[in-house]
């Protein structure tokens, strides 16, 4: 073999060998890309508020697509009452401030559907499916004139979560459950919740 000859044939294996690696590297980009985005975030803290609290949560990934959140709650209410009767009568306002503690699992459903669209899913913005289990200690941190009771709910919610900046987000969820109460006063309960939150 002459000189040019080994040159063009070295020349031409190296330049078919820098082909086959160069798509060799591109697979495995594509692969790590694809296994990487789309999935909940390995571990979350945030801060939200809302129109009737304040929450200090945790999300910890479980799987690809799921999450376990933990969290203290805030919350509080307001009435005014004005009542007349043969022998009392009473007007005034009530209000509390009560701490409650959840732990909510969550299917983020869609958040490899949005990825694959190109939708922003940083900080797990996505849609999804929960089980809202929360306690009530019974404990009441500002009170006039009310009465707050241990209890345990139990509520499966739908919820969206979108970012609004790089870490500002906004949270809206709902849905029917069960709420069981020390006095046995077990019903039907709902659970709405609109919230701005900051994510570390």
């Amino acid at each position: 073999m002459r000189r040019s000859e080994a040159i063009r044939f070295l020349f031409y294996n190296f330049a078919d060998a820098m082909k086959i690696a160069t798509l060799i590297l591109a697979c495995m980009a594509f692969v790590t890309l694809h296994a990487q985005v789309g999935t909940v975030e390995n571990s979350l803290w945030s801060v939200q508020a809302g129109i009737f609290g304040v929450w200090i949560n945790n999300e910890s990934r479980l799987d690809d697509a799921f999450a376990i959140r933990s969290e203290i709650a805030f919350t509080g209410g307001y009435s005014y009452t004005s009542y007349s009767g043969f022998d009392s009568d009473f007007e005034g306002e009530s209000y509390a401030i009560v701490p409650l503690i959840t732990a909510e699992p969550r299917w983020y459903y869609n958040i490899g559907r949005r990825a694959a669209k190109g939708k922003n899913t940083a900080r797990n913005a996505a849609d999804f499916l929960a089980i809202r289990t929360t306690i009530a200690p019974g404990l009441m941190l500002v009170s006039k004139n009310a009465a707050v009771y241990k209890s345990l709910s139990v509520i499966p919610v739908w919820g969206i979560r979108r970012n609004l900046s790089c870490h500002f987000n906004f949270e809206l969820s709902g849905g029917l459950g069960y709420i069981y109460t020390k006095q046995n006063n077990n019903r039907l309960g709902w659970d709405f919740s609109v919230r701005f939150g900051y994510t570390f």
